[in-house]
């Protein structure tokens, strides 16, 4: 065939086109879904951005509060803990006091210098109605802040622990009131409040300090309490921007709310009801979002044009093996005898695996003619075999009523006959290869009655079967074999009697089927052999004990590697041949 004329290459063409538009929608259609799915989700970025900030400044804030208030109750527990403090506290008016004035005033200054943010302390008597201050120990008289005072006094005791933002004027110079954020713990050593300690913070060095966590400066920071009323700012008008409305949203579990061209987040404030209010403006997670609304433009625009050329290419790449693949296939019994020239490593593996496929079904060609020769001559045994089995029967029916006629009626010879008969229609008759364990241990029955005419008196059957797994499916004939090597390998050859013992039970989920002699038993080596070549399920190496291994195999195949026959034997006392199956219930087998 000549490749040139129009309608070939009108043909190829086609395929070419078409080839071209399919690798544009394959690449192109998740591109635009890609673009669909990113506009849609910016917002979605900007809820997620939004809702990360918490993290950023939300944490630093409730870090650096937890860090103070840590570090201003562990001195007061420390200071309620003093000797010298509790006796001071414990003390009546009048009394002999047993505190050091000197000390007492020393560790009180010690704690204010070494923690720049305290700027008073108060540790107050109930008792003896005096104060231990920065200034030594005194009457509340003598104090130009006493405000602290109120707030105690109106405590209600319902917490050891709580916060005051107050203004306070501590000195007769100070013309204006300076705010404080008070620490209040009461102290009681026994029945009734025995006093207050009170730390001061100041509050400019306690705004300085949460303003620098701040991660920008035009975010606003403030401070409510329980019912979203403004206690104070920290930075411009956070406080004033929380609603009783927006306050519930927050507290419905809400990360943030939007508050016009602010975004507000809640974070509580350490020991109290108390909660901080940080107002970002939207505008500082918008101007990041521009700028990645435009990189995504470019860049989806970049990828449609790269799409348009790389699949052009591909395209143009798949069509000109395509072009030597179908030349050379116009001659397949050329192309297998000779191998053609290629160009290229797509090519040379279509074109080996098409020369391979033709070589093989030359092949298969061959073998499928002598299977089915041999299964025309497995077919005349099969039908053979069925013709067998019925003369079988009808002879043994001959010899059992010619035996009756010469003996004048039923003999130990005719009973043989009977059973043998009896245990063939079940091996060869019954197509089916599944019956049930009951079913099973009849024909064991049978066999072993036959065998007790032979051997009278050399041995006896002991049972122990669970009727509740007689409805079981085991497969056919894998008892039967297991009890005649007891008979012929283990008691025959001893002088005394002996005994078979039968068990059926389960164990883990299983059914187990044990058969076991006091026969001669097995040497050690001779039944390490056996247990491996039942593990390799290999007949021709284990010629001497095929029964075993046959119904090892059966089992194997049917259930699997994880079931089978394992020996045990003590020479010279015992043999037991354990058979694991799964147990099943035979579906439509009844024990009758």
């Amino acid at each position: 065939m000549v490749y040139g004329s129009g309608s070939h290459w009108g043909r190829l063409g086609r395929i070419f086109f078409q080839n071209f538009v399919m690798m544009l929608l394959i690449v192109t259609i998740p591109i635009l879904l890609i673009v669909g799915i990113s506009y849609f989700t910016i917002d979605r970025f900007l809820e997620n951005e939004i809702q990360g900030y918490s993290g950023k400044s939300i944490r630093v804030l409730e870090s650096m509060t937890d860090r103070v208030m840590e570090e201003c109750i562990s001195q007061m527990v420390y200071l309620v803990s003093d000797r010298d403090i509790s006796v001071f506290l414990s003390t009546n008016p009048g009394e002999e006091t047993f505190y050091n004035y000197q000390y007492l005033q020393k560790l009180v200054r010690l704690q204010l210098s070494t923690r720049e943010y305290l700027r008073s302390i108060y540790i107050y008597s109930d008792r003896n109605q005096q104060v231990i201050s920065p200034l030594g120990i005194t009457t509340v008289e003598n104090l130009y802040d006493t405000g602290w005072l109120d707030s105690y006094g109106n405590d209600t005791g319902e917490k050891n622990v709580w916060l005051e933002i107050r203004e306070n004027q501590e000195a007769i110079s100070a013309t204006i009131p300076k705010k404080t954020l008070s620490i209040y713990m009461t102290v009681n050593y026994g029945q009734g409040s025995t006093g207050v300690i009170v730390f001061n913070i100041d509050w400019k060095a306690f705004c300085n300090m949460l303003d620098s966590g701040l991660a920008s400066p035009e975010e606003s920071l403030g401070i409510v309490d329980g019912e979203g009323r403004p206690l104070a700012n920290v930075r411009g008008e956070g406080a004033q921007n929380l609603s009783s409305d927006l306050l519930r949203h927050l507290e419905k579990g809400q990360t943030y709310v939007s508050a016009g061209n602010q975004i507000l987040y809640l974070a509580p404030f350490s020991h109290s009801d108390w909660h901080y209010v940080l107002s970002v403006p939207l505008s500082v997670y918008q101007s990041g979002i521009a700028s990645i609304r435009f990189a995504m433009v470019v860049a989806i625009v970049g990828g449609i044009l790269v799409t348009i050329l790389v699949a052009f290419l591909i395209s143009l790449r798949i069509y000109r093996p395509f072009r030597r693949i179908k030349e050379l296939l116009q001659l397949p019994v050329t192309y297998v005898n000779h191998r053609p020239t290629i160009t290229g490593d797509e090519e040379a593996y279509i074109l080996a695996s098409i020369r391979s496929t033709i070589r093989e079904n030359e092949k298969i060609g061959r073998e499928l003619e002598k299977r089915i020769s041999m299964l025309k001559r497995a077919q005349n045994i099969a039908l053979q075999a069925q013709i067998n089995p019925h003369f079988l029967y009808n002879t043994l029916d001959a010899i059992n009523w010619m035996t009756m006629r010469l003996t004048g009626g039923k003999n130990d010879a005719s009973v043989m006959i009977a059973k043998l008969a009896a245990m063939l229609r079940y091996s060869l008759e019954d197509p089916e290869t599944m019956v049930c364990l009951g079913v099973e241990l009849q024909n064991v029955r049978t066999y072993l009655e036959l065998q007790e005419l032979r051997y009278k008196g050399q041995f006896t059957v002991e049972w122990e079967i669970d009727e509740s797994l007689l409805s079981c499916k085991v497969i056919k004939l894998i008892l039967q074999p297991i009890v005649e090597n007891s008979i012929y390998h283990g008691l025959r050859p001893l002088q005394n009697p002996g005994v078979i013992s039968i068990r059926a039970g389960k164990k883990e989920g299983r059914l187990v089927l044990e058969v076991q002699d006091t026969g001669k038993g097995i040497p050690v080596k001779v039944l390490e052999q056996l247990n491996a070549a039942l593990r390799k399920a290999d007949i021709a190496k284990s010629e001497g004990h095929i029964g075993l291994q046959n119904v090892n195999q059966r089992i194997c195949l049917f259930f699997g590697d994880d079931y089978g026959v394992h020996v045990e034997s003590l020479s010279g006392q015992w043999t037991r041949v354990r058979l694991c199956l799964p147990m099943e219930p035979a579906p439509g087998i009844t024990n009758n």
